[in-house]
């Protein structure tokens, strides 16, 4: 009745991953005509940035993995020369802000295509972690790497650190029509 229907068979060893559910918050929000508002969606070239908020002191960082196997390190910023970027507890934070914080970059989501969907990956941690081996971009990339890689070692933390929260969302980008 015109269904697609997909069979797949999966081998191997599984193990849970047992997290801690530390109950942060983030969300997504661009420039809207008085404030900014949260949005999955933005026009290629729109700016982006993150709240986010956390009950406990720890670490965090951000991702984005964008559809032709690349995975970006949006935070720490390069200027975070340990690889870390500590939070407060209780303590609101604007990334990617410059009026929040000097030493921010800002970014602008982009795409080529009529449009794209790429993932934002958000990884918190009471204890300290180091962001994954990655290369250094040009001014107008951020640091990056394969996703595959990112996977392994994403996978790799969050076995040594059982307080590791990672979270996800989906983010479209759409090529603006003038």
């Amino acid at each position: 009745d015109g269904q697609l229907v997909f069979k797949a068979k999966v081998h191997g060893k599984a193990r849970e991953i047992v997290q801690a559910k530390t109950d942060f918050k983030w969300e997504v929000l661009k420039d809207g005509s008085e404030q900014r508002v949260p949005a999955l969606l933005f026009n290629s070239g729109e700016r982006f940035y993150i709240n986010f908020r956390s009950p406990a002191k720890g670490y965090v960082a951000v991702y984005l993995m964008v559809g032709d196997d690349e995975t970006s390190c949006l935070l720490p910023y390069p200027k975070d020369i340990n690889g870390q970027f500590e939070v407060k507890a209780n303590r609101d934070y604007t990334f990617f802000d410059k009026a929040s914080d000097p030493s921010a970059i800002y970014y602008k989501l982009s795409t080529k295509r009529p449009q794209e969907d790429n993932q934002l990956v958000i990884i918190y941690s009471p204890n300290p972690f180091t962001k994954c081996n990655d290369i250094t971009g040009d001014k107008l990339h951020p640091n990056s790497l394969s996703t595959r890689d990112f996977q392994k070692w994403l996978l790799k933390c969050q076995r040594q650190d059982r307080h590791m929260v990672v979270d996800k969302k989906w983010i479209r980008i759409i090529q603006n029509k003038q």
